[in-house]
């Protein structure tokens, strides 16, 4: 997976937990899924 790929990936994911309302409650599966 290259940088931007992951980037892109981000910010799709932080998108996604803001419409849910999610917001910073559970950031940690994100973060694990980027390793």
């Amino acid at each position: 997976m290259s940088r931007d790929e992951k980037l892109r990936l981000l910010e799709i994911i932080w998108s996604d937990l803001t419409l849910e309302g999610d917001d910073l409650e559970s950031p940690a599966w994100h973060e694990a899924a980027l390793r």
